[in-house]
């Protein structure tokens, strides 16, 4: 199969709802747009499996935080912050190795905002409400690779050994045949939800593991967070949008039997 890696490109004719029209219906009106592209093209499966699980989330809290991070030799450091709701949407990504700046998004009125923390000057750029959700759902499923790895599963369980963890929701399915540099996936069979799974590094032998932990609510945006913006400048970049962040890897390599 072809390795190929992707920007995501929004090409849904959906019409425009307001960020405050019900999130769902904006889930729906996409799905139902997939599904006239074509669902089993691997990147319209993928975002599909995203938005469905965004839309369960949607109507299991009024308002959700996602908290994803990265562990090492048993440390865990977070990665990423979401905070997001039929009226909220505000990120913060933490600096890492692929990152050389700890950055935040925050939604307002039609508008992202980003900037560097610490800085005074930032970036403004239009978003859709399809965006947003968009962003939401890749957050939950990175790359499009945990679904497809989950489906393959389904499809293949002989070509992955499960190892049950006793006092943990999840099973973690490892690869018999090592796919790019991902070692496993840690899943909620019961429950399908994804909790992350775990990398190999093939120069120090190493492995990590990126979690992504179960949604809980929140009460309000951090105010810490929201009270900086008043301070900053923003200049308006329509070349920026939020998908820069969301890149889709649209055929995964890996030995199934015919």
């Amino acid at each position: 199969m072809i390795n190929k890696l992707c920007i995501f490109v929004c090409i849904f004719s959906v019409s425009a709802l307001s960020f405050g029209s019900k999130w769902n219906e904006t889930v729906d009106a996409i799905l139902l747009n997939l599904q006239n592209l074509t669902i089993q093209q691997p990147a319209n499966k993928m975002i599909a499996d995203s938005l469905t699980l965004t839309k369960r989330l949607l109507t299991t809290h009024k308002n959700s935080y996602l908290k994803k991070e990265i562990e090492k030799k048993g440390i865990k450091t977070v990665s990423e912050e979401l905070y997001f709701s039929e009226h909220d949407f505000f990120v913060t990504v933490y600096k890492s190795e692929s990152n050389l700046h700890e950055y935040n998004l925050y939604h307002d009125a039609g508008w992202i905002y980003q900037w560097n923390e610490g800085e005074k000057n930032g970036v403004k750029y239009p978003v859709s409400t399809n965006e947003l959700i968009n962003y939401v759902g890749y957050s939950i499923n990175p790359l499009g690779l945990v679904s497809t790895f989950y489906e393959d599963y389904l499809q293949y369980p002989d070509t992955f050994i499960a190892h049950k963890n006793e006092g943990e929701p999840w099973t973690e399915l490892e690869f018999t045949v090592r796919r790019f540099a991902y070692k496993s996936l840690l899943v909620d069979l019961d429950n399908t939800w994804f909790y992350g799974f775990k990398i190999f590094n093939p120069k120090t032998n190493e492995i990590s593991t990126s979690w992504i932990n179960p949604v809980q609510s929140y009460d309000s945006l951090p105010k810490s967070k929201i009270e900086a913006i008043k301070n900053i400048e923003f200049k308006q970049d329509n070349n920026q949008s939020l998908k820069q962040y969301m890149k889709y890897v649209t055929a995964v390599p890996g030995k199934h039997p015919e």
